[in-house]
């Protein structure tokens, strides 16, 4: 005779139940975004938002009861985002792959750096940029980019594209190795970040090798 289940095993086999949130209105899903962004007040929401501080209040008591934001103080009562409201939202992601057209090459050749950046979240990616840090005397070329050489590395950013989730956009940097006198050959590291806004979201690193 098989041996009755208990409910308690019966639960470790059973999938986890996956939360569904309700869909946020225009106002609700601008609210959030603008806490994420630094907004805490009523008011300073209200501006943000377009809108009066009744609108505001209202919606922000919604979200509240919701779980999505949290409030505290009793006097000019400051709002938080939680973690469910940051899941309700959603949130992009960039993820990053990186080569070289050619690993090795000698000092005044020239190769491709390869970048590839996908969005892996679940809303567009509309504020995002890649950040390449790199030895000074890796010249790294692309339109559209900015540059800072400092006295050691060169610091590159260059803005993607809005990407919806589940696209990409590979960008192509030509490199050139201009070797000093007093430069020995060696492998060089190339640092990719991707960063969504100020936070972030990839980080990948390249070696090439440079001969004199």
């Amino acid at each position: 005779m098989a041996k009755k289940k208990k409910l308690s095993d019966i639960k470790k086999i059973l999938p986890k139940p996956v939360i569904q949130f309700k869909k946020l209105s225009h106002l609700s899903e601008n609210i959030l975004w603008n806490l994420i962004y630094g907004a805490k007040g009523v008011s300073e929401l209200a501006d943000a938002v377009n809108t009066n501080v009744d609108t505001v209040s209202e919606e922000i008591e919604n979200l509240e009861n919701r779980g999505l934001v949290t409030g505290g103080g009793t006097f000019r009562k400051r709002y938080e985002i939680t973690d469910d409201g940051t899941k309700a939202l959603g949130v992009p992601k960039v993820q990053l792959s990186t080569g070289l057209a050619k690993e090795n090459i000698k000092s005044g050749q020239e190769t491709w750096l390869l970048v590839t950046a996908k969005n892996t979240g679940d809303i567009p990616l509309k504020d995002a940029l890649l950040k390449i840090v790199a030895p000074k005397f890796l010249n790294i070329n692309r339109y559209n980019s900015i540059y800072d050489r400092g006295e050691e590395k060169i610091n590159i950013e260059f803005p993607l594209t809005e990407l919806h989730p589940g696209e990409t956009q590979a960008v192509n940097f030509r490199l050139k190795a201009d070797l000093t006198s007093h430069t020995v050959s060696s492998r060089y590291k190339i640092e990719v970040h991707a960063y969504e806004g100020e936070m972030l979201s990839d980080k990948k690193e390249v070696g090439i090798l440079v001969e004199s």
